[in-house]
């Protein structure tokens, strides 16, 4: 049966061959101005994000992260049309008002379509990221802080690679944001209603479609980012 429920952090024993270094955001580029960013991202068909004047090259995902991704896109971009969305993967990227720029793997952003020559998306509605060694330290950390400066945004989910589970952080009524996710929808069954497009429901089964995750989690890590403890399901691997 699955499950949604208010999350506690769930932590386990650290495994003594865990390398740290697979939670590293990516390969450092160097430190340069946005203007020198773009013409690095322009050069090769590599990911990057700029963070704080910083150029990370991202690894390339393994088949399940693209799998669980691909998925996702293809439930939203079903129903995007009722309620004037557009959804975007592959690369689509996203700029903070502050400048820094991201790479999620799924962005629904609502409204006036935005022109095929935009750069960046500056006001996503949900944003999207499948964990994997390489990103969890970011996506619990880094992105969790940051992506609230979007005052469009209002959900950004969080979704195991290892287990059927989705992590759902939610603005609230007031516009703030939470330290921590306000549901966990986890298991065989259950869904993740978004606020946008209108009506979207994200099953565990259409999310997980075509991939082997189990129900249950495996053993977590525990990762401090910001003063607070997040989740981190992966063994120790020399995947992305």
């Amino acid at each position: 049966m699955g499950r949604a429920s208010n999350p506690e952090v769930r932590v386990a024993e650290r495994s003594e061959s865990f390398r740290d270094d697979t939670f590293l955001t990516g390969e450092v580029v160097g430190r340069m101005s946005y203007e020198e960013f773009l013409e690095v991202a322009e050069r090769d068909d590599r990911r990057y994000e700029y963070v704080e004047g910083v150029v990370y090259a991202l690894a390339t995902p393994v088949l399940r992260h693209a799998r669980i991704a691909g998925n996702i896109t293809a439930a939203l971009r079903a129903v995007r049309r009722a309620g004037g969305c557009e959804v975007f993967s592959q690369g689509a990227s996203v700029r903070t008002p502050r400048g820094n720029v991201y790479v999620p793997d799924v962005i629904v952003r609502c409204g006036a379509r935005v022109s095929d020559d935009v750069r960046h998306i500056e006001d996503p509605c949900v944003l999207v990221e499948v964990l994997s060694p390489s990103t969890t330290r970011t996506d619990l950390g880094d992105k969790r802080a940051n992506y609230p400066e979007f005052a469009s945004l209002q959900a950004y989910l969080v979704v195991e690679q290892a287990w059927r589970c989705v992590h759902v952080y939610r603005r609230d009524a007031s516009g703030a944001w939470p330290a921590a996710p306000v549901e966990t929808v986890e298991g065989f069954a259950g869904e993740v209603r978004l606020p946008c497009p209108v009506g979207a429901v994200l099953t565990l089964d259409a999310i997980y479609e075509d991939v082997d995750a189990p129900a249950e989690r495996p053993r977590l890590r525990r990762v401090r980012e910001e003063g607070a403890e997040a989740y981190a399901s992966w063994e120790p691997s020399d995947e992305g």
